[in-house]
């Protein structure tokens, strides 16, 4: 091979590997940012309900049509299954405030949409 060939295919195997190089570290304005919101709500009196087996049956009603006129846009109504795969009640309540934000849910609503799922998780279904 001539000299001046295989200094060519050198400076373009190393062009290469700097490409590679530059592209595999990411800069940090470019870094991918995760999908869930990245804010931490405000402290609120919501983040605080726990389940309650005396919930009014009502209250739970309320809430299923809250999720389907809010949240049934992208979701269909959660299967128990998906709502257990949060590791903790608390976990799902901090979930379901962050995608609430976003689905702009009624701050008036907000209660009844959390009891109606906090009672999906434990096995009671209006």
């Amino acid at each position: 091979m001539k000299p001046c060939i295989k200094s060519i295919l050198v400076c373009i195997a190393l062009l290469g590997l700097l490409g590679l190089s530059a592209c595999s570290v990411p800069k940090k304005e470019n870094q991918l940012k995760s999908p869930t919101p990245s804010y931490t709500p405000l402290p609120s009196p919501l983040s605080d309900i726990v389940y309650d087996a005396d919930t009014p049956e009502q209250m739970l009603e309320e809430g299923k049509q809250v999720f389907q006129n809010s949240c049934g846009r992208c979701h269909k109504l959660p299967v128990v299954r998906q709502i257990k795969a949060f590791p903790s009640d608390g976990a799902m309540v901090v979930g379901t405030l962050q995608m609430a934000e976003l689905a702009k849910v009624p701050q008036e609503d907000l209660e009844k949409l959390i009891r109606y799922l906090l009672a999906l998780r434990h096995d009671r279904s209006p």
